[in-house]
């Protein structure tokens, strides 16, 4: 991948966490992601800039002053791999715990694969999801 490619890709990343995220620019989904857009990891029959709308709306529901801070964007090839600290208030349902009104401040790290200039999959993430329970009070 050039130089011009890996900082395209960090850019299109970036703007996703940092744009639409914490900037509350939804109306850049259906450009920042691919039509056929899947996330392995999550079982629907959703897909596409409507699937990353809903991940959006649904993490927004949990934590409505979620915040995405970068710590790192790693590209090579088609895929950029990004260290997050994510912070918010838990305001609502999150896997059956109910809200708790606490901070939660974790790490975490996802790959991402990009084509054409659009993210088009999420390949993996990971977090301590025992973490985020423990600070929402379930633990």
């Amino acid at each position: 991948m050039s130089a011009p490619s890996a900082e395209r890709n960090k850019a299109i990343v970036r703007a996703y966490f940092e744009d639409v995220y914490n900037g509350g620019q939804d109306a850049l989904i259906p450009t920042l992601f691919a039509p056929d857009f899947h996330e392995p990891a999550r079982h629907t029959p959703l897909h596409g800039p409507q699937l990353a709308q809903h991940v959006v709306d649904y993490e927004r529901s949990v934590l409505p002053d979620i915040h995405f801070n970068i710590e790192d964007l790693l590209a090579e090839g088609d895929d950029v791999v990004v260290k997050l600290r994510i912070t918010g208030t838990h305001r609502g349902e999150y896997r059956g715990v109910a809200p708790s009104g606490n901070h939660v401040d974790i790490e975490a790290a996802q790959q991402m694969r990009l084509r054409d200039g659009q993210i088009m999959a999420i390949v993996w993430h990971v977090f301590d999801r025992w973490l985020l329970l423990h600070q929402m009070g379930a633990l």
